[in-house]
């Protein structure tokens, strides 16, 4: 559980924290309030592979996000150390990486945009996803992340820089595109380049 204060890339640095630790975040209920708080629950299993206590992990954790509200780190560079030291064929990948089904509602809520996403997971699935709603000034107000055996399904409910719905055909496309891209086979080999 994660409670703070709400910022752009708030949860993209709090799952590159997770993931660099090798977590496998199985599930998440992500809540944005109107005072500006975030209530974050993560569902998570540890890796196999370094053996380290949990207590050493979340103290990791910790400290990945004391280097990035300094500076020092951001999620993107802790990801990138993770598949530094524990390459690819250590980490578990999905079996089928070829879809990816992205869809936008803008019908079933009265405030929000709902960006669905079911696609194989794989290592780093959840940040890639958050970096491209960041790369495109979405913010997340709420999502409902879920892993059953090797399929994510994410559901997110977004708005756009200004808090309203994303409505505009030519965005709505562009950010289906981009999602498809940032989760498509080739997404995690580019990471560990």
């Amino acid at each position: 559980t994660v409670c703070g204060w709400d910022r752009m890339g708030f949860l993209r640095d709090i799952i590159g924290c997770l993931s660099s630790e090798g977590y496998n975040i199985l599930g998440a209920h992500i809540f944005s309030m109107p005072d500006g708080k975030v209530l974050d629950v993560f569902y998570v299993e540890p890796p196999q592979y370094p053996v380290v206590s949990s207590d050493k992990r979340l103290l990791n954790v910790q400290k990945k996000w004391d280097s990035i509200a300094q500076g020092a780190a951001t999620a993107d560079s802790l990801i990138v150390e993770r598949l530094r030291q524990y390459p690819l064929k250590r980490l578990r990948t999905a079996m089928d990486k070829t879809d990816v089904n992205v869809g936008i509602d803008n019908e079933s809520s009265h405030y929000t945009t709902i960006v669905e996403i079911k696609t194989a997971d794989n290592f780093g699935l959840l940040h890639r996803i958050v970096q491209c709603l960041n790369k495109n000034n979405v913010n997340i107000s709420s999502a409902r992340l879920s892993t059953r055996v090797d399929q994510a399904v994410d559901v997110f409910y977004v708005t756009d820089a200004d808090g309203g719905k994303i409505e505009d055909g030519e965005k709505t496309r562009r950010l289906i595109e981009e999602l498809k891209v940032a989760l498509g086979e080739n997404a995690v080999g580019a990471m560990a380049s």
